[in-house]
């Protein structure tokens, strides 16, 4: 090619031929080939940068290599302790992983037992990496200091301020093999003296740092009164107490006895002739000892017969023997308590907490799923330890008696259902009386080495299908 050839194609800056040296016209397909190959390669490039999708995709195309002697790499681990699970690290977590499950020696290779044991420690190996990258994503720091005072607070509080029996506790957990490990609270800055036990309570420090970035840290309500008000109103039988009464009853299969005991009530029906007569005449186990007496009694908790006298006799009447499905009744009505409803400004407050801690739930459920989708895509485990939270983990199928194929069901390893937080709780319904949040510990572990002995959130609300505040007591046996 000519110097002037050169310099015309320079100036095009495409390839374009130039009317001094234009190429044979065979050339031209191939070069807008390779221009709009290289384009579609940027796009794609793009793509499985930027969508989770893409990486999916071309992710079996790409898996990273296990170096040999490990059993996972988590990509985005900085060092230490860096994304490399070795084999020497597998080895320790299989036997800390025995107490945890209640064992007391490794099972058979190839049982359902070992299966289970070993995905317990790829899990929690994963974890521990997991935790490493989130902090460093986070911008959180660690320092050996704060792994000491939280030693020795957990020796303090939970061992007793005993360094002995915190020594045994590691050597049955597997933690070390060493009998005298920890000569002293102080001696906690020996990380290899207690071999995982350290790394524990750092996590535990890092999950506590992590849920106070995802949690707000405000404790007081910040649900508007107005969001309070429509859960009110859409909610406002939850706030309702029913009409209830509070009445004596005597009961016996036999209609000379009732009558008996109504013959002495008219002559004298003060609580302790009640008293008297109930434990003489009546059969109901759950009334004649305390003279007869029911009370906040609402309707739909009596058989019929019973009901219908108890809801239309006049107060301090006796009425009786009538016939009921349980035997013969009289009864004396002490008094009625109209329905009543509570009004907003009584449970306002109470309807914003419960609320704002569903908010929190709400962010702790956002926060784990996506966690564990996050950290899951970039970690890769090598063959014969592949778990679910690997990247390259094909979930089994199972067919039916029909061939008709249907998902395998995996149970969670204990201690592993969530991460950073407590399980999050069901929508409330109405008012209840919050009970006081309590940190938890691994299953099996008197001190809370690992991420799931972090502390509850403040103001965890109670299961779904709780009674509301106020709501009236079951029927009773005979009633």
């Amino acid at each position: 090619m000519s110097p002037a050839q050169r310099k015309g194609r320079g100036r095009s800056g495409r390839g374009r031929p130039t009317p001094r040296s234009r190429p044979a016209p065979a050339q031209a397909p191939r070069r807008r080939w390779q221009g709009a190959r290289l384009a579609a390669l940027v796009v794609l490039a793009a793509a499985v940068v930027l969508t989770t999708a893409g990486f999916a995709v071309f992710r079996g195309l790409g898996d990273p290599s296990i170096p040999s002697g490990d059993i996972a790499l988590v990509q985005g681990v900085p060092n230490p302790p860096g994304g490399n699970v070795a084999q020497s690290e597998y080895k320790a977590a299989l036997a800390q992983a025995l107490p945890r499950l209640g064992l007391k020696t490794l099972p058979k290779p190839g049982s359902s037992q070992y299966t289970q044991v070993k995905s317990s420690a790829v899990s929690d190996l994963l974890l521990s990496r997991w935790i490493e990258g989130e902090a460093a994503d986070r911008g959180i720091t660690v320092s050996q200091s704060q792994v000491t005072d939280q030693l020795g607070q957990i020796i303090k509080t939970q061992f007793g301020n005993s360094v002995k029996q915190f020594n045994q506790f590691l050597v049955s957990s597997h933690f070390t093999s060493q009998p005298n490990c920890l000569q002293s609270a102080t001696a906690a800055t020996q990380p290899a003296c207690a071999n995982g036990a350290l790394e524990r309570v750092r996590e535990q420090i890092i999950s506590q740092d992590v849920q106070q970035q995802v949690l707000p840290q405000s404790n007081s309500p910040t649900v508007p009164a107005s969001t309070a008000k429509n859960y009110y109103e859409a909610n406002i039988t939850q706030f309702q107490q029913p009409q209830t009464v509070d009445f004596r009853l005597i009961l016996n299969k036999s209609q000379a006895q009732v009558a008996q005991a109504v013959k002495a009530l008219q002559a004298d029906d003060s609580p302790a002739s009640w008293k008297k007569v109930a434990n003489k005449y009546s059969t109901d186990p759950t009334t004649k000892s305390v003279g007869g007496l029911r009370q906040g009694v609402a309707k739909g908790q009596s058989e019929p017969a019973l009901e219908k006298q108890v809801f239309s006799a006049p107060p301090q009447q006796i009425v009786g023997p009538f016939k009921g499905q349980s035997g013969f009744y009289a009864i004396e009505v002490e008094a009625l308590h109209p329905a009543s409803t509570q009004p907003f400004s009584k449970v306002q407050s109470q309807i914003q907490q419960q609320l704002g801690s569903l908010q929190q739930q709400q962010i702790v459920q956002n926060f784990q799923t996506n966690f564990i989708a996050k950290w899951t895509s970039q970690t890769f485990c090598a063959p014969g330890y592949v778990i679910d939270r690997c990247a390259n983990f094909k979930a089994p199928v199972a067919t039916t008696g029909g061939g008709a194929v249907v998902p395998a069901t995996k149970p969670v390893s204990p201690g592993q259902a969530t991460v950073f937080f407590s399980t999050p709780q069901g929508l409330p319904q109405g008012p209840i009386t919050q009970p006081s949040a309590a940190p938890t510990s691994p299953s099996g572990s008197p001190i809370p080495l690992g991420p799931s002995g972090a502390p509850a959130p403040p103001g965890s609300v109670p299961p779904s299908g709780a009674p509301p505040s106020g709501a009236a007591p079951a029927p009773s046996p005979g009633g």
